[in-house]
């Protein structure tokens, strides 16, 4: 296992004011710094897309201030739109991005859709048969999309809600890249 240190890339603007979590669109120098490290190359060329409406993150309701809603952005590009994701809690296949939760009470929700225990992304783009597999928070849901460009498929588990004893039912530890990716 290798540590690899984000820190020196991370500042205040790559937050969101009302909320804990990254803006997708600051912290593509933190996905290249971790593919880097773990010997693949990402593409680093993408779309920004902008919701039409505001985001109001926990903080917004938390707090005694007037805060005003800020712009939530997401990246795009032909790889992350041909991926596909699997969720093993309801049995469904979605993309990256659920724009209906984005509507939702968490926009941060767009992401994977939200908390989920387990997810399969497969991206049909690439000719590597590399897989990933990423233990993960709500953190990792908004840079995964970030590093598929280099696998065929990435799987993610938040071990939060999923028992740990299940993890070798649904997955078999043979030959993947692993990523530790916890919280700020």
């Amino acid at each position: 296992a290798e540590y690899i240190d984000i820190t020196e890339l991370l500042d205040i603007e790559d937050y969101y004011k009302t909320d804990v979590h990254w803006r997708q669109e600051k912290i593509v120098d933190v996905a290249e710094k971790i593919g880097q490290t773990m010997g693949i190359t990402l593409s680093g060329d993408y779309k920004i897309n902008t919701l039409p409406q505001k985001f109001y993150g926990v903080y917004f309701g938390q707090s005694a201030l007037n805060l005003p809603g800020e712009t939530m952005q997401y990246l795009s590009n032909e790889t992350l739109e041909a991926c596909t994701v699997y969720n093993y809690e309801n049995n469904q296949t979605l993309g990256i991005y659920d724009l209906e939760k984005a509507k939702g009470d968490d926009a941060y929700e767009l992401f994977l859709s939200g908390p989920v225990s387990l997810l399969k992304i497969e991206n049909s783009t690439t000719t590597e048969e590399r897989e990933l597999i990423v233990f993960r928070d709500s953190f990792g849901s908004s840079i995964a999309p970030l590093l598929v460009d280099a696998y065929a498929k990435v799987t993610l588990v938040d071990i939060r809600y999923m028992d740990r004893n299940q993890i070798g039912n649904y997955i078999d530890f043979t030959n993947q890249d692993v990523l530790f990716l916890y919280s700020t």
